[in-house]
Order: C-alpha cells, then structure tokens, then sequence
C-alpha cells in the first residue's frame, strides 16, 4: 500500500458494522476513497477498522447493495468504489439491530403481520399513491448486473405499499427492515425467474387493490410473501 492510499482507523465496537458503513461512505464523499479505486483485502481491511471479518463483510455488502461499491469477478477482480449519479445512490441506514441478527423466519414473521393488512388499506389509497406502486414494478423490470437497482425496486414496492395504506407506523418498520430485506435477498436477486416471479406478484397485488378487494389484496400478499418459504420482495 502507497502512502497516497487511504487508511482507516480502528473503530473497535459492538456496533462495528455500522461504523465501517459510516467511515466508508464519508471517506467516498469526501473523496479520500476514488471511484474505480480498488479496497484492500478483506483481511487487511478488517485489521485496519479493527473489527471482524463477519462485521466487515456485511458492512461490504450493504455499501455494495446501496451503490457506493461494486464487486467484480473473475482475474483481476476485488472490490471496487463506485462512483453513480447521487440520485442513484439507495441509502441503507445501519439496522437497529445487526441484520446478522435476524433470520429470514423473524422477518418474514414481522411482515406477515404487517404488510397484510397495508394492501387491506391501500384499497382506499389516493390515485397518485397507486402510480408510484406501478413505477416500482416498472423498475424491476430492467436489471443491469448491479443489484442495487432491483433490490432498491422491490423494497420500495413495499414501502410504497406501506404510504397506500396511510399508516405511518408501517412505513416506519418497513423502512427500519430495508437493510434486511436486502440482506435477504441479495442471493436471490441475480435469479432472472425470481425477479420476474417477484414481478408478478407485485402486478397481482396492485390488481386486487385497484379493483378495491381488501380480501383479494391481504390474499395476494400473504401469498407473495410466502413464495419460496419467504423469499418474496
């Protein structure tokens, strides 16, 4: 490593994920950090935060997901800064609890109780709240090797879902569950099938809340979200 090279400090903490997360995306912003600039090894750079590797890795993974950094395979490959339009950047805010904390079952659990009965309620959504759900589908619709952009489409289907309903309460836990439900579908998102399906399943449920089907609605996404034992976006 060059002396020009940015090096960061020890940030030792039980909460060490979310430090890594805040001290690269500032070193990105101010520039310390260029774009096409590639990272340390995951070794070298879990010594210099002074947190462990897991911690590291999925720090690494929310900043890739949220579009400050892009993985790339193969010779010469590594882990690499990336530089997007800033209205392409998705924020992901560090979890209340570390997502290496919740199990695809806990969330799936949470948003059985919640997302229910948002599609209940947005049958009586206002017009425009209904357009910004088909405008998420529409963006699932184009994927480009960059998962941020899909993953950023189906949790803000959900959301947006959540705002239908007029509930604040809901769009506050589905927005606070953003760096999980992407953790828990990073997997899933290159599987050309499962985006489709995902799709889909999103058109079907705007459907039953256009035609103002409360139970169809509710039906459709308990379905939605079951779909591979809680895969479903």
């Amino acid at each position: 490593m060059t002396d020009k090279e940015h090096r960061f400090q020890s940030i030792g903490s039980k909460r060490s994920f979310e430090l890594v997360i805040r001290e690269m995306q500032k070193a990105i912003t101010r520039g310390d950090l260029k774009p096409g600039q590639k990272l340390p090894a995951e070794p070298e750079l879990a010594s210099q935060f002074g947190v462990s590797r897991s911690a590291l890795r999925e720090a690494l993974k929310a900043l890739e997901l949220s579009g400050y950094l892009e993985v790339r395979r193969g010779y010469g490959g590594g882990t690499f800064v990336f530089a997007p339009e800033s209205e392409e950047f998705t924020s992901i805010a560090p979890p209340p609890i570390s997502s290496l904390e919740v199990t695809r079952r806990h969330l799936l659990e949470v948003r059985l109780v919640i997302e229910p009965q948002a599609a209940r309620l947005a049958v009586k959504a206002p017009f425009e709240e209904i357009l910004s759900l088909h405008e998420a589908i529409r963006h699932m619709e184009t994927f480009d090797d960059r998962p941020a952009h899909v993953l950023a489409a189906a949790a803000n289907f959900h959301i947006g879902l959540a705002k239908a309903s007029g509930n604040p309460v809901f769009v506050s836990v589905l927005e606070g569950l953003r760096p999980v439900m992407y953790r828990a579908m990073s997997k899933l998102v290159t599987d050309s099938e499962w985006r489709e399906g995902c799709r889909l399943q999103h058109e079907t449920i705007v459907k039953e809340i256009e035609k103002g089907d409360a139970d169809g609605a509710d039906g459709a996404m308990r379905a939605h979200l079951s779909m591979k034992e809680g895969e479903g976006a």
